[in-house]
């Protein structure tokens, strides 16, 4: 994961640019009208990338220590596949 930045987009036909919030070359925002709310798109961007790490857990079947993929994640993946088996077609 590269450093965020914000670049500015000239608009033809106007002296007002816009600005956009890259993650090296991928556009991870929309079109900002000010470098103001571009600022706060980075800030709410890299909170949510902080909120997605990986974290260990405790998997609620097996009691197995695993690396969760977030709150929603609580059966490691043998016991994920295990309950999912009963489901396949």
């Amino acid at each position: 994961m590269s450093k965020l930045e914000i670049k500015t987009i000239p608009v033809a036909g106007s002296h007002r640019p816009v600005y956009r919030v890259f993650d090296g070359n991928d556009a991870v925002s929309a079109i900002c009208g000010t470098y103001q709310f571009a600022e706060m798109l980075i800030d709410r961007i890299e909170k949510e990338r902080l909120e997605r790490s990986f974290v260990t857990r405790t998997c609620m079947c097996c009691k197995a220590q695993f690396q969760s993929e977030g709150r929603h994640n609580r059966l490691c993946n043998d016991c994920r596949k295990t309950s999912l088996d009963g489901w396949l077609i």
